[in-house]
């Protein structure tokens, strides 16, 4: 929060009865700032199961092969070595629902420009996800599903914090690909016992 509105922030989150975030370093933050009592709370795309979302999903594939799915908002290099690299570990079909113009022009995979039903359908159908996508991650815990998220370096570093609580609060850390750890990251199956 930039200095210049701390006072502003102090004064009108304190006019609050109760406040609620979803991560627990904006928790941690809102305490210190008020020194009020902070809720941590789950994203609410958490708080339904798969089957929940599955009813919004198609009742058939849209891929008929096994596939990696790729979501990214971000398009830097570290995606681009990240896709190489899963795709030659995996030997999987890649398939994107690109929102970035790095990504959409590489030529390979198949691109799909999802709605939301599709988006689901892809992550439930999928062998592997990958995403620097809060809410690819998210949906990919909820299908339980494999999956990495590329650290985003194209973006302030506080973007990342919801992923980093996230992965924390469920022991996952070791699913974040960052440009020291791609070399040696091996896209293991996550064990959700």
């Amino acid at each position: 929060i930039p200095e210049k509105y701390m006072e502003d922030f102090k004064k009108y989150i304190s006019s609050f009865a109760s406040v609620s975030v979803r991560e627990s370093s904006g928790a941690e933050l809102v305490e210190k700032i008020t020194g009020e009592k902070c809720e941590n709370t789950v994203d609410p795309t958490l708080l339904f199961d798969k089957n929940f979302w599955n009813d919004f999903a198609f009742t058939e594939r849209l891929v008929k092969e096994p596939y990696i799915f790729c979501y990214f908002l971000g398009g830097t290099e570290i995606h681009k070595k990240a896709i190489e690299k899963i795709e030659k570990t995996l030997g999987k079909k890649i398939v994107f629902s690109p929102f970035n113009t790095a990504i959409n022009n590489l030529n390979t995979g198949e691109k799909i420009y999802a709605d939301i039903k599709e988006f689901l359908t892809l992550v439930r159908d999928a062998d592997f996800v990958i995403t620097d996508s809060f809410h690819g991650m998210a949906f990919s815990v909820n299908f339980r599903k494999s999956f990495a998220v590329v650290k985003r370096s194209d973006t302030d570093k506080g973007k990342h914090t919801r992923v980093k609580d996230f992965l924390a609060k469920i022991g996952l850390e070791d699913r974040v690909i960052t440009d020291e750890n791609l070399k040696d990251f091996s896209f293991s199956e996550v064990n959700y016992e």
